[in-house]
């Protein structure tokens, strides 16, 4: 794997809607499907020759899209990145139970994990932690060293009303916004199947940070600054039989077969609308993936699916068939016991 990432440092504010019903929350990451979904539509501007390309007419229902792969985007802070804490319980020191339970309690509410103890989980290895690990906030667990300075972002929920155009009755709610501190952000991980795909991606990345990414980019929200490439330097161990996910996980039946035994996951339903130029919104098919941080049996190189959520329907002014990203970066985990499982 030739993995590398890129640094989003977001320069207005940022909302990525959640599906909670009647509060305009906003993630605190950037899901897979959103940020390439976000790239394509910025592509169709730059380099429209590419999509029949990319979503020709043998694509079908479910396909593999081959130009690049990429991870949801996490949060960092300087040179410290930030990985999803994986679901599956931590490999603790056995007393950690009788002598630390308030710990424990603690790291339940744990999200993210630097890089180093990240690495560490990778490889199966026993976390010598305490309460000096984790922030005040109680989201991120890092060295103790590190742990200065760590307010990565704050979240504003900003009071809206929306109008009814036929009754003009008014309904109260709230939108948040994310603000990101100048050294920290979002990152993700990228591999591509070329040098040539590359270049235009990241001139594709550069021109979607000035025109925004998320709600209200109407507004100048979710610019950013692109920091990058680097490589993705981590000490894996290869013989790993499990892997972790890094994306949103559409699976294909073949996969899933396989992907299932002592397995720990999440499922995650994804779904929404399409607003197309020349007619009112339409509807996507609901699709359900595993969430980030889910740990598989088998090999790293299962990838997923891209899946097709609705047909092009000209006569409604779509005049292509729109598409939800289930493909995956992962990486190989040891889980306790040395033995995988």
């Amino acid at each position: 794997m030739n993995l590398q990432y890129y640094k989003l440092n977001f320069t207005t504010p940022l909302h990525i809607g959640s599906n909670k019903p009647g509060f305009e929350s906003s993630e605190e990451i950037i899901h897979s499907d959103t940020l390439f979904s976000a790239i394509i539509n910025t592509w169709n501007k730059l380099y429209p020759q590419d999509m029949e390309l990319f979503f020709n007419s043998q694509a079908g229902d479910e396909f593999v899209f081959p130009y690049f792969r990429l991870s949801s985007a996490f949060p960092y802070l300087e040179s410290l990145l930030f990985f999803p804490r994986p679901l599956y319980r931590l490999n603790l020191p056995e007393d950690y139970e009788k002598e630390k339970p308030d710990l424990l309690k603690s790291l339940k509410d744990v999200k993210y994990i630097s890089k180093d103890i990240f690495e560490k989980i990778l490889n199966g290895k026993i976390l010598n932690i305490d309460e000096n690990n984790i922030t005040e906030d109680g989201k991120f667990l890092l060295e103790p060293n590190q742990i200065e300075d760590t307010i990565l972002f704050k979240k504003h929920d900003v009071p809206r009303i929306l109008k009814d155009r036929f009754s003009n009755e008014t309904t109260p709610f709230y939108f948040t916004r994310t603000h990101y501190n100048i050294n920290s952000g979002l990152f993700f991980i990228a591999e591509f199947k070329s040098q040539e795909w590359q270049d235009k991606f990241e001139a594709i990345l550069r021109l979607l940070g000035d025109t925004g990414i998320g709600g209200d980019r109407s507004v100048g929200h979710g610019l950013f600054e692109v920091k990058g490439p680097q490589n993705l330097d981590l000490d894996l161990d290869k013989t790993s039989n499990h892997f972790i996910t890094l994306s949103l996980y559409h699976p294909n039946e073949k996969e899933l077969e396989s992907i299932l035994k002592s397995a720990s996951y999440q499922l995650m339903e994804r779904k929404g609308w399409v607003f197309a130029k020349r007619s009112k919104p339409l509807r996507r098919q609901t699709v359900r993936m595993f969430t980030e941080s889910s740990i598989f049996n088998g090999s790293p190189d299962n990838y997923g699916n891209t899946v097709r959520v609705l047909k092009a329907m000209p006569q409604q002014g779509l005049d292509n068939d729109v598409y939800r990203y289930g493909q995956t970066i992962n990486l190989p985990i040891r889980l306790r016991g040395g033995a995988n499982g």
